[in-house]
């Protein structure tokens, strides 16, 4: 599941600048939850907590602030980045 995170995350947290520049909300909304519903599972709080704000503005069609929030989402991914990456090179016993 790490590996397959890591390797689907990178786009998904690009595609949130993207769909924000392009004023698609709806994809917007869509790519903010999957990445939330991800960071819950593996108990990533703020990560998941940002998205679903995310998530929300979207749903609502308020992009006020939606830069800043992306911005936080994508220092949020860096630091779980480098967690599940340690954590997927652990080898099982």
């Amino acid at each position: 599941m790490i590996d397959t995170f890591l390797s689907d995350a990178p786009a998904l947290v690009a595609a949130l600048r993207t769909t924000y520049e392009e004023g698609d909300t709806e994809a917007l909304r869509r790519t903010a939850h999957t990445l939330k519903s991800n960071g819950q599972i593996f108990g990533a709080g703020r990560f998941s907590e940002l998205c679903r704000d995310l998530e929300e503005r979207a749903r609502r069609g308020t992009l006020d602030g939606t830069a800043d929030v992306i911005g936080r989402i994508d220092r949020e991914y860096a630091a779980l980045e480098t967690t599940l990456t340690a954590l997927g090179s652990t080898p099982a016993p």
